[in-house]
């Protein structure tokens, strides 16, 4: 019988960390309690690594491992797939992962661990969490869209495989088509995700009808290709939109640099995430301040006096 990771809801399903290594781990795990990989013994099996290679370094539960360095030429890595378990374990058995802990707020979630990856021509792919519903989720940006020559340059997406009721495993792929980065996760049972779905339409490697599958703990996407994969896509910008009306993106927060979430909007035809305006100084000088004449008494008993700082007109005190 095949395990229940999470029932999967049309908002978001995430993987959340066990310290540096993210996990799908249980909400009553310790979610800091990392875990092992091991400790040479070759890769003929089980969840020892070669050498200091740490084979679940940054991948969350249920993702593809190698015992071997890949930048190793002197390791030769079995042909069989192997998985990251929820303490940091690379071994041949897909794992229990477990639900996510539930939250109140986004600050409850811890992150996800895996670094960010830089993408061909510049730009980042970062995971991200958030509380969602009671639940930590999140997702997993990719470099899809990115300029590429070959497969090499397009970096791995770092999701958890899916397990298939026929004993199969869907993993994400990644490769370079046209001379830009695509990817994703191929169906269960020969289940085409993005059959009659639009890019943006929300997807799952589980076909809808099949009780048996349970979709793993991850949000996807249809991209422009028809492809499902664990990131929200850069769409057609010839027929996505006119005006950010149009637009209709994911309930998750792409963090702006002064830590508001950005919003979506129609920019040159196309959906995308725009951070607001960096506001305009209320001021540059203490001239610039008018108060009420009212009398905002300070510890020594005289009033406060009108100020400029740092762009925003405040009262202070005197020393």
């Amino acid at each position: 019988m095949l395990r229940n990771v999470l029932a999967f809801t049309a908002v978001a399903l995430v993987a959340v960390a066990c310290g540096s290594r993210p996990s799908l781990g249980s909400g009553d795990d310790d979610l800091n309690q990392g875990g092992s990989a091991g400790t040479g013994g070759g890769n003929t099996g089980g969840s020892g690594n070669v050498g200091n290679w740490d084979p679940c370094s940054g991948l969350p539960c249920g993702a593809a491992c190698t015992a071997c360095d890949p930048t190793d030429p002197s390791c030769a890595e079995t042909a069989v797939l192997k998985f990251c378990d929820a303490k940091g374990s690379c071994g041949q058995a897909y794992p229990e992962c477990g639900p996510p802990p539930v939250c109140k707020a986004d600050q409850d979630c811890p992150s996800i661990g895996a670094p960010c990856q830089q993408c061909p021509g510049g730009g980042y792919a970062c995971p991200w969490t958030k509380c969602e519903n009671g639940q930590c989720v999140g997702g997993f940006d990719s470099c899809q869209g990115a300029e590429c020559k070959a497969d090499a340059d397009c970096p791995a997406i770092m999701a958890p495989c899916q397990q298939c009721p026929n004993g199969s495993v869907s993993c994400p792929w990644t490769k370079c088509e046209g001379g830009k980065c695509t990817g994703g996760f191929e169906g269960c049972k020969g289940y085409d995700p993005c059959a009659g779905k639009g890019c943006g339409a929300s997807c799952t490697v589980c076909p809808p009808n099949d009780p048996t599958c349970s979709e793993t703990a991850v949000l996807k996407f249809c991209d422009s290709g028809g492809n499902c994969a664990p990131s929200y896509p850069q769409c057609d910008p010839t027929n996505q939109c006119k005006a950010d009306g149009d637009c209709i993106m994911p309930a998750i927060c792409k963090m702006c640099p002064d830590g508001q979430c950005a919003k979506g909007a129609c920019l040159n035809g196309s959906c995308g995430w725009q951070c607001p305006p960096a506001p305009k100084p209320e001021c540059k000088a203490d001239g610039d301040c008018i108060f009420p004449a009212i009398c905002k008494q300070c510890p020594n008993g005289q009033c406060a006096k009108g100020a400029c700082l740092n762009g925003s007109c405040e009262l202070v005190c005197g020393n």
